[in-house]
């Protein structure tokens, strides 16, 4: 991304790269709080926080993948004009 100039999107990986790794913890911590507790309340109020992590989990993956895609197809026209030449 910084050979196309692409700073902000550049910034935005490495912030979702580093959110991941923070998510993955909040999960396993939220799971094993829900796992450990008695109180149906305090646990559903667990569960629901464990859900939340997880879909924004899946967000973060989605839009990282999104970039992934991009610089994928960057890359293959870079090769097809380096293979005209």
């Amino acid at each position: 991304f910084d050979k196309n100039n692409k700073y902000k999107e550049l910034k935005r990986i490495v912030e979702l790269d580093s959110l991941l790794g923070g998510i993955d913890v909040l999960i396993l911590q939220h799971q094993r709080l829900a796992d450990k507790c008695e109180d149906r309340d305090s646990k559903s109020i667990f569960l629901a926080k464990l859900i939340e992590s997880k879909l924004k989990k899946r967000a973060m993956t989605k839009e990282i993948n999104s970039y992934i895609s991009i610089s994928k197809h960057w890359q293959s026209q870079k090769f097809k004009e380096n293979q005209v030449r």
